[in-house]
């Protein structure tokens, strides 16, 4: 299928994927979904703390006119 067609489109949770309350998410929807979700994410440490990436400051040319 192209991806405009399952990226540009709603599509809806099956009603058999929750409770009878229609709220909670039942074990058919658990199923489907945790191959998605599961998993860890490595995050670098250094000194015991996240280390997070620092960025470049680029500037960029104004294009709108000053508020009002």
């Amino acid at each position: 299928m192209p991806l405009p067609e399952i990226a540009n489109a709603e599509h809806l949770i099956p009603r058999d994927w929750f409770a009878e309350d229609g709220f909670l998410p039942n074990q058919k929807f658990i199923e489907y979904a945790r191959p998605l979700v599961e998993g860890e994410i490595k995050v670098p440490l250094e000194g015991g703390l996240p280390k997070y990436v620092i960025l470049e400051k680029a500037l960029v040319e104004k294009k709108l006119p000053p508020r009002a």
